[in-house]
């Protein structure tokens, strides 16, 4: 899988990351407007008013973007959003068959990428994801499609996702936080991925990998793309196959 952020040893270090440095607060960092429309949102969500004084903004959005895509969904109930995700359903998969579990990140990697945006990159994320629990239906982007992305999972349309990604991550007037945010999330990510599959495969063995789609299916800097330039040929299996 992509990275372990459920095991007790992962969880207990990226809490252990969570809190602000001692004298510093959330809305000094995130500025009132934002702050506000943060208390806004913690009463909606019938969450302590208080609920993220403490915590970084990185970690602040993590928490968030699990409600935005509830209310994207068109749910309140974060449990079952979360278990809609082919990754539940894999990792049920292998437990029941005793399957080796890896990851291609530690969860520390994966915070040193959300801890390093700028702060122009973490006000904007954090705004969407406000702007998204607040107003689902004002959702536009990627979000916006959310809920055609089962029928392209289930009739592989990967062109219908990386088209409607590409033709929308660059948001008008914030395209230099939008550039940072590809740059760091997902191009440098797919490159280390591909590295690790890379070594995992040079080993040898028979792997099956479970990623998101935005790893998998954008022509330039996928994944996929990156295990191509290596060197390796990679066959697409449709149903057609099975």
């Amino acid at each position: 899988y992509e990275c372990d952020t459920t095991s007790a040893e992962a969880v207990a270090g990226i809490k252990a990351r969570m809190p602000l440095a001692e004298g510093q607060t959330l809305e000094s960092l995130i500025g009132e407007a934002l702050y506000a429309e943060l208390s806004q949102v913690t009463k909606k969500l019938g969450l302590p008013a208080d609920a993220f004084a403490g915590q970084k903004p990185w970690a602040v959005i993590n928490t968030l973007a699990v409600y935005a895509t509830a209310a994207e969904l068109g749910t309140t109930d974060v449990n079952a959003a979360l278990a809609l995700g082919v990754e539940k359903k894999v990792q049920a998969y292998a437990a029941r068959n005793g399957k080796q579990t890896a990851y291609l990140e530690t969860a520390d990697e994966q915070t040193d990428v959300l801890e390093g945006f700028s702060d122009a990159l973490k006000n904007y994320l954090l705004k969407s994801e406000l702007d998204a629990i607040l107003d689902p239906a004002g959702v536009t982007g990627l979000d916006a499609s959310i809920t055609s992305w089962p029928g392209w999972w289930k009739t592989g349309d990967a062109n219908a996702f990386a088209t409607q990604y590409l033709n929308g991550y660059l948001a008008p007037g914030y395209e230099d936080v939008c550039r940072e945010y590809h740059a760091g999330l997902i191009t440098e990510r797919n490159r280390h991925m591909a590295e690790r599959l890379d070594a995992m495969l040079t080993d040898g063995g028979t792997y099956f990998v479970t990623i998101g789609l935005l790893h998998l299916v954008l022509p330039e800097d996928s994944v996929v793309a990156n295990l191509q330039a290596m060197g390796y040929t990679v066959e697409r299996i449709g149903e057609s196959s099975d």
